[in-house]
């Protein structure tokens, strides 16, 4: 069984991400959605791939999302959940 870290859905149930966006300075970017029921993470056509889906296309340049190395603002360190050690570190 595997749930994505971002929604809680099983995937491969073909149940669609609930990630609609990601954004890049602030700037709302659309995720692609599944042409066909996907081999890789189970969305159904017209879905949202999981992010982490080998067949997400990035938003930004339009390659695999999983090793693109573009940067988004969900990829930031949340300083709440840093503990203090890390912080200071910083």
């Amino acid at each position: 069984m595997a749930v994505c870290t971002y929604c809680d859905h099983e995937m491969l149930s073909g149940a669609s991400c609930t990630v609609k966006v990601l954004h890049r300075a602030g700037v709302a970017l659309l995720l692609e959605r599944a042409t066909r029921r996907c081999g890789d993470c189970g969305v159904d056509r017209g879905g949202l791939h999981h992010l982490g889906c080998d067949l997400q296309r990035c938003p930004e340049c339009r390659g695999q999302l999983f090793g693109c190395g573009c940067v988004f603002d969900e990829d930031e360190p949340d300083d709440d959940l840093l503990d203090d050690d890390e912080l200071s570190a910083s």
